[in-house]
């Protein structure tokens, strides 16, 4: 579970730097009224992390070696990298799922 915190905190962190780059955190924070940046980045980070304990919680006893736990992990991850900025963020927000970020997504998987 230590793991999955952990993963959660350092991979929050570098998406979360990209995200404040491009200025996304305030919509992120939207998401609970705000338009702060830092509220964003709380929000982020504890989605994050929550996302790294779904990953070991469930499957921790699976994940005993580099090869299996890297193919895994990148499972999840794509599963994530769609479920979470095409379906469940713009319910959230009171947006249509699957929109205009769809495209995006097809050229990021090279469809």
């Amino acid at each position: 579970m230590l793991g999955g915190v952990g993963g959660g905190i350092a991979g929050g962190m570098v998406f979360g730097m990209l995200m404040a780059m491009m200025g996304m955190l305030p919509t992120i924070a939207s998401m609970v009224g705000s338009d702060s940046a830092l509220v964003g980045f709380g929000i982020h980070m504890m989605i994050s992390i929550a996302i790294g304990l779904g990953l070991t919680v469930p499957f921790g006893g699976v994940l005993t070696g580099y090869g299996r736990g890297v193919l895994i992990v990148l499972a999840y991850g794509a599963l994530w990298w769609d479920l979470g900025p095409l379906l469940l963020m713009p319910l959230m927000m009171s947006m249509p799922p699957f929109g205009s970020t769809r495209t995006a997504s097809r050229r990021s998987w090279g469809i």
